[in-house]
This record gives C-alpha cells, structure tokens and sequence, in this order.
C-alpha cells in the first residue's frame, strides 16, 4: 500500500478515512490479445471472483474483478494564506484528482468515514432490488441519433438538458456496445474538477460544518460529483433516522428506481460515502441532483449533481435540500443567502 499522504505541511496528519483497498473494476478488453467477439457482437468477459458489494453493479459475476490496487500519491496542495491543510486526499487515491480537506474555522478534525466511490448496498435491501434488470441500450452514437436522440452531453461534456427538465439519464454501460471513451458516460468515471473540502465559517455561534468548494471556475451544465453511500431500505431509514435526529446529522436522501415496480428506498452517506456527502444546502442553490443510470440495473440509480451556473473558484457549492415541513418540528436554515428562507423545515 502506498502512502497517498504528502509532507506538505506539518500541520498535515494522515486522513481517517477507513476503509480497505479492495477495487470493483470492470474488465475491457483492447487490443491484440482481445478475445472473439461472440455472435451477437459482444466481448465475453473473463470469469472472476464475485463480491457481495459488487452485485448490484454488474449484472454478472463474470463482469466483475475484485483486486487489490495501491493508492497513487496525491498531488500537492494549492495553499491559500490562512489555509490550513489537515488531508492531502481524503478519497486516498480513489478519484482521479486528489481532494484536500481544509479547517481554517476552528480545531474539528477530520470526519471519519469510509470513502467509496460507488454506493454499496445493505444486505436487507439487496433481496428487494433482485430481479429482472432493463436489457442493454445501444450508443446513441451507433444509432446515429435516430430514434434514441442525441449522447446527454456535448463536447465539452456539459448537459445537453435544462435544469430540472428530465427525470432520468441513461449512460452508456457494459453492453452498450461503444468504447469506454464514449461522450455519453461521464457520471460513471466520477469527477472532473477538482474539488475541496473546507470548514465553514461559523453563522453566529452555530457552526455550519463542512462544505466543498473548487479552486477551479465549474462551467454551467457540468458533472460535479456524484451522492454516493449505502443503499438501504425505507423501512431502515426510517430507524436510523430517529437515531440521527438524535444527533442533530442526517445524510440520508431518498432515492428511487425506474418502472412500475421500482423500489423506494435511501442513500445513507454516514459511514460509506464520497465527497458528496459535504454538499450544504443553500436557498439560492449554484448546484442541483439528477437521476442517472450507468448501468443497466434499473432499480439503483445514481444521484449526480451537476452546476446550475458558471460557478466562479473557490465558492461554496450547495444545492436545495428540498426539505418538506415536518409537523412539530423545525431546523434552522444556514445558508445566508439574500433570499434565506430561514428555516430548513
């Protein structure tokens, strides 16, 4: 295993972030020594060790390798003045740009969680998302755009979609037979730009915690990052809900799949998360959520986030919670945007 931690500073210390260094990685096969596509133009894949968290993203055993991969050293850090940095990457190499994690606020350490890049599954839910999946959907590239549309994105690889305009993007996936460069995947290979945590100035006497920001302009329309964590049930949200309002914290977000049999169920990013678990909201949001499928299990989408402006560097990204009124209960609202509404619920 190799370090992804810098000496940068000396304030630096090694991030908490838990976790193994088993990878879920997708088997493509280029070049020479390729297999023989079969009869109906496919690439057989190698048969491979299956993993209990690997299931509901390939459809196959056969589709999945489970490997050990060594972290890659991170990049170094783009110190501002009283920038205080306390990780160099807190995904330890799992992303394909280093994101830091900064407190210049006040003496919290850094959160401790797992760090996944895609979501895992509880074992109680994994028996209520089995079943048929949607069968493969062709590139939009090799339908030439007729009767499938055009790719989700254009070159620059921004949406192609106004705002809040489509309930669903597909990806291209395994058996869509295009290449793995195809403009049509984005969410799936993660993010772009580069990204940052930060520690929020206080609101009065009441801290508003962690958020994230980039020292890069994000152009409107482009993927952020995505909302990863552990699926799990509705039934089982509903337990652990009491006991994260106990704690003053919830990362739960309500999720849902495609058809008329999809299940209703959540993504909890307390303990298995990504970057995306620091997103605050704001009632005057630069960011929003969009359902996405990259594969073709229908019944898990991902939720991805994308700008909602041309967000100039070194703001704070946030989108809106969308919080509904909960009778007898109420959460102040942080965000300090001219239009605040005040209250979360």
């Amino acid at each position: 295993h190799i370090s992804p931690y810098l000496p940068i500073s000396p304030h630096i210390s090694p991030c908490p972030v838990g976790g193994d260094d088993l990878e879920l990685r997708r088997v493509v096969w280029e070049g020479e020594h390729a297999p023989a596509a079969d009869a109906a133009g496919g690439i057989p894949l190698p048969a491979a060790q299956n993993h209990k968290l690997a299931y509901p993203f390939f459809p196959l055993a056969s589709q999945v390798l489970v490997v050990r991969s060594p972290a890659a050293p991170a990049a170094p850090l783009p110190f501002l003045p009283g920038d205080t940095a306390l990780c160099a990457d807190i995904s330890r190499g799992r992303e394909a740009q280093p994101i830091a994690l900064f407190n210049s606020a006040d003496d919290e350490p850094a959160p401790v969680f797992t760090y996944v890049t895609q979501c895992v599954v509880s074992e109680s839910l994994r028996l209520l998302v089995g079943g048929p999946q949607l069968g493969a959907w062709l590139c939009p590239r090799l339908r030439g755009g007729g009767g499938g549309g055009e790719p989700n994105y254009d070159q620059h690889g921004r949406l192609r979609f106004a705002p809040h305009t489509v309930e669903s993007i597909w990806e291209c996936c395994l058996e869509s037979m295009c290449r793995p460069g195809c403009d049509n995947r984005l969410v799936q290979y993660g993010p772009r730009f580069r990204l940052e945590v930060f520690r929020c100035p206080p609101v009065g006497r009441i801290s508003k915690g962690w958020g994230i920001r980039s020292p890069e302009l994000i152009p409107r329309g482009s993927f952020v990052c995505e909302y990863v964590g552990e699926y799990i049930s509705d039934d089982e949200a509903e337990s652990r809900g009491i006991r994260y309002d106990n704690q003053k914290m919830s990362r739960l977000m309500d999720v849902y799949g495609n058809g008329r049999d999809a299940v209703h169920m959540c993504i909890d990013a307390t303990k298995f998360s990504n970057v995306g678990r620091f997103l605050n909201h704001s009632c005057e949001p630069n960011v929003f959520k969009q359902r996405v499928f990259c594969d073709h299990h229908v019944r898990l989408p991902r939720i991805a986030f994308f700008a909602l402006v041309d967000i100039p560097p070194r703001v704070e990204l946030c989108y809106d919670y969308g919080y509904v009124d909960v009778p007898g209960k109420t959460m102040p609202c942080l965000c300090g945007a001219k239009s605040c509404k005040k209250l979360l619920y």
